[in-house]
């Protein structure tokens, strides 16, 4: 994970490094990507504008429904933001080894971290 501590003036340091967990699973019901946001951290949904919203790329066969987003009305106007815990389902169009990269952009209040992308493997 990219390290990334920014602070404000006279502000305590936002430490970005521990704002998103990503666990890739292949369970029961299906491979899942969950993804939990720290509290006071957000992430955005699929709906988003104007930041970089939540992006699930894959390297072979395979799509990802990302959820929207909850409406938040900010300083900036109209944002998608996903909070807490985000489950999403994988649909793999093959047995093998699943693989990609995933683009998120987490912020804390109004303060934002650049878009991060990590490349993400689920082995099967």
């Amino acid at each position: 994970m990219i390290a990334l501590l920014i602070t404000l003036a006279s502000a305590e340091p936002v430490d970005f490094t521990t704002a998103v967990d990503l666990q890739f699973a292949d369970n029961s019901d299906g491979p899942t990507l969950t993804m939990t946001v720290a509290p006071g951290f957000h992430i955005y949904g699929a709906r988003e504008k104007q930041a970089t919203p939540l992006r699930l790329n894959f390297d072979h066969r395979g799509r990802a429904r990302i959820p929207k987003g909850s409406r938040h009305e900010g300083a900036v106007g109209t944002q998608w933001i996903l909070e807490d815990v985000v489950t999403i389902p994988l649909a793999l169009r093959s047995s093998g080894p699943a693989t990609g990269t995933l683009t998120y952009q987490a912020c804390y209040e109004t303060l934002c971290a650049p878009p991060t992308t990590v490349d993400w493997a689920l082995p099967r």
